[in-house]
């Protein structure tokens, strides 16, 4: 629907237009003011749009190393299930330390990511 640009009857948007928000990949190139990254270093990470491209342009602090044990074609999900139960938890949910939460779906991919920040910000 996207592609086709049907969605702009509801969602104007100018094509041609790139999708995607988690992507994953190897830093190919850094701006002379980014420091702690090299070309060559595997990262992941999200944006507002755009991830479906070959190359994208981020700033450093949306993005996150990917650890040595990772595939790259996995750290894309890594960032969306991390992202959506970060914002869930804390941005909407104002989450804070002593409280009680009820997370349905532990063991899924933004559940799974929920369980470990809702406890380390000391909730039960």
């Amino acid at each position: 629907m996207k592609a086709s640009g049907t969605v702009r009857q509801i969602l104007p948007i100018d094509l041609p237009w790139i999708p995607g928000h988690e992507f994953s990949g190897v830093v190919e190139q850094i701006g002379s003011d980014v420091g702690g990254w090299a070309s060559g270093d595997g990262m992941f990470g999200t944006t507002e749009m755009g991830a479906y491209a070959e190359y994208l342009a981020v700033k450093p602090a949306t993005i996150a190393r990917k650890p040595a044990n990772l595939l790259l074609r996995g750290g894309g999900l890594r960032a969306g299930g991390r992202q959506t139960a970060w914002e869930g938890l804390f941005t909407h949910g104002h989450l804070e330390k002593g409280q009680t939460i009820l997370i349905h779906g532990g063991a899924g991919a933004v559940g799974a990511y929920a369980v470990q920040l809702a406890s380390h910000a000391g909730a039960r």
